[in-house]
């Protein structure tokens, strides 16, 4: 999810640790439980995460903003997978990335600070899964989209094609 800094267009971060995506800078976030809204997930997953609490009304009460169809390949890849094209017709050909390992639809939900300060300090609560959260402005987000460009390379496959494809965070709202 975004979890956007008031008066800016700094997001939260963090350095993943697990074995899907090690050592990429990706946004907290998680998998939906049972019968649970997107905006649900993503608001349980920053609290898990991070210990921000948002608000259910307003603009900090979390609005879908975009997908990412994202394919993980064998050899660590990732890409948008092959297009996808109706009954009969001819789909594009594979990227050249390897087997996939993993196949996720990501969506996205953005939280906007109500106020300046009114977000405590993100916390660490999940160590063994990430580095410690930090807010980065989402220009500098977009130079880690180039492998070796940016302090914030290279990004989380969906999060990279997110990038790539918003050039400010304000094409997200």
């Amino acid at each position: 999810m975004l979890a956007v800094r008031h008066g800016s267009s700094s997001v939260l971060v963090s350095l993943r640790k697990s074995r899907h995506g090690r050592g990429e800078w990706a946004l907290p976030g998680g998998h939906l439980e049972l019968g649970e809204s997107p905006v649900e997930c993503a608001r349980r997953e920053l609290e898990e995460e991070t210990g921000v609490g948002v608000g259910r009304e307003g603009s900090e009460g979390g609005r879908l903003v975009a997908t990412e169809n994202c394919v993980f390949r064998a050899d660590g890849t990732s890409d948008a997978g092959g297009a996808w094209a109706p009954p009969g017709e001819e789909r594009a050909a594979e990227p050249s990335g390897g087997a996939i390992r993993a196949h996720y639809i990501t969506l996205f939900v953005r939280f906007d600070e109500p106020s300046p300060g009114a977000w405590p300090v993100p916390q660490d609560r999940e160590p063994e899964k990430h580095s410690p959260f930090e807010f980065v402005e989402w220009e500098e987000l977009r130079g880690g989209a180039s492998p070796s460009s940016s302090k914030y390379a290279p990004l989380f496959g969906p999060l990279r094609m997110l990038v790539e494809k918003h050039g400010s965070l304000g094409q997200l709202r």
